[in-house]
């Protein structure tokens, strides 16, 4: 009705982000929202911002599968209007050490580090515009993910939400729930729907 372009939602009082992600309010507009929706970490976790907030660079988790480039040309499009330079970051799982594999757990972990890395470059190359550097971690995805955003020059982390309860799904649980929860840097997320991504490609030509 207002013709808004964002919603900006932060958390306050004792129970910081999980009073945040799990309030009904806050739930029902990430779930239903066709805007982009910035929510803010508690004052506890966040520092008090600088006055270039946000900076000039951002990072965008990416998933891999079919909507891994939508996914990354959001990103860069969103970091690209507010002149910001976009790292793409992913984190492999480790997998666990199978007995009647010849491969051991390291190698096999190592192999799909470099996949994971040749995945980034890529999509990279794509979105040189905007894109201009990869990291590829191991671990806890939402951990790493929340570790990369506290760095001293990261200000923004770009995600997109996706309805349901895939890894990027707004459900407790899902990836990017942790990381809203995890973060000591605001995190912008962003619509999936086609509408809004038609919003992109015309933003991106």
């Amino acid at each position: 009705q207002l013709g808004c372009d964002l919603i900006a939602m932060g958390a306050h009082g004792a129970t910081g982000a999980n009073k945040l992600m799990v309030g009904s309010t806050t739930h029902r507009v990430l779930r239903r929202s066709p805007l982009p929706v910035l929510a803010t970490p508690p004052v506890k976790r966040w520092k008090r911002p600088s006055p270039n907030w946000p900076g000039k660079k951002a990072i965008a988790p990416v998933d891999f599968g079919p909507r891994d480039r939508a996914d990354a040309l959001a990103a860069a499009v969103a970091a690209k209007e507010l002149g910001m330079q976009l790292e793409l970051v992913h984190v492999v799982e480790p997998i666990a050490d199978v007995p009647w594999l010849e491969l051991d757990e390291a190698r096999r972990n190592r192999q799909r580090e470099r996949r994971a890395a040749a995945r980034l470059s890529r999509l990279q190359d794509d979105l040189r515009w905007a894109v201009t550097g990869v990291r590829v971690e191991t671990g806890k995805p939402a951990d790493k993910i929340a570790a990369i955003s506290a760095l001293s020059n990261v200000g923004l982390v770009i995600m997109t939400r996706r309805k349901g309860q895939g890894l990027f799904g707004p459900r407790q649980g899902s990836i990017s729930y942790q990381v809203l929860v995890k973060s000591e840097t605001p995190v912008l997320a962003l619509p999936s729907d086609s509408k809004w991504m038609r919003k992109v490609v015309r933003r991106a030509k």
